[in-house]
């Protein structure tokens, strides 16, 4: 069949308790760009065995692809991951040209190459920063076995909800060791604490959350003053 699959690995950020009763906590995903048509397989490992395996179903399924996008996760660049597209006589594009030795053209008009990591600019950085920290977060949730009644987070942004000041020093230690990110603490005052554009208040039995904005919010005062 004449087409391409994209496909990545995610873990779900959201608490222990969603995840499935059969121990999965990770999801192969993977897009047909013709088609937009997804698929989502729930996999308790990401190892490149598990990616394989799961991947040879699909093409079971739905037919063999003639190229495979992915990222540049150990899980694709496998012996055993190669041995098997070529096996099946498929390409593998992991999309080096946006994120190995890739020229950018910044505000003065000079042109930069770019040598390790990713461009903010560009659209792949979530990406990759989602695929980063949902690394941290298992390393640490899973491993360490850290208390925790609630937790989220937006790429590097992160609201939790733990049982004492030990447990959240504990958390910020692993985090900064795992992840080498200079991470910042901002603890509730009377029990309103700032997410993001969220103001979250824990007074009550649940979280009440309002619209937040910034003391430095200077738009939000000119919109103000121009209201009658």
């Amino acid at each position: 069949m004449d087409h391409s699959y994209i496909t990545d690995l995610t873990r779900p950020t959201t608490p222990l308790e969603v995840w499935t009763s059969s121990g999965n906590i990770y999801i192969i995903t993977v897009l047909c760009p013709t088609t937009r048509f997804p698929i989502a397989v729930p996999v308790k490992n990401i190892t490149a065995a598990t990616v394989v395996k799961q991947l040879l179903k699909i093409f079971t399924q739905y037919g063999l692809p003639k190229e495979i996008q992915s990222v540049c996760g150990t899980n694709f660049t496998s012996d055993l991951f190669k041995k098997t597209l070529e096996e099946f006589h498929i390409t593998q594009d992991m999309l080096k040209a946006c994120t190995a030795e890739a020229p950018f053209l910044c505000s003065e008009g000079k042109l930069y190459l770019l040598v390790d990591g990713v461009a903010t600019a560009s659209s792949l950085w979530v990406l990759f920063a989602q695929a980063f920290m949902s690394h941290v977060e298992s390393s640490i949730m899973q491993r360490e076995g850290l208390n925790r009644s609630s937790y989220c987070r937006h790429v590097d942004d992160i609201f939790v909800f733990v049982d004492s000041d030990n447990t959240l020093e504990s958390l910020y230690l692993k985090l900064r060791e795992v992840s080498g990110l200079r991470f910042t603490v901002e603890k509730n005052e009377g029990g309103r604490i700032p997410f993001l554009d969220v103001l979250v208040d824990g007074n009550s039995d649940i979280f009440v959350t309002d619209v937040y904005r910034k003391p430095t919010d200077k738009m939000y005062e000119r919109l103000q003053k121009n209201v009658i």
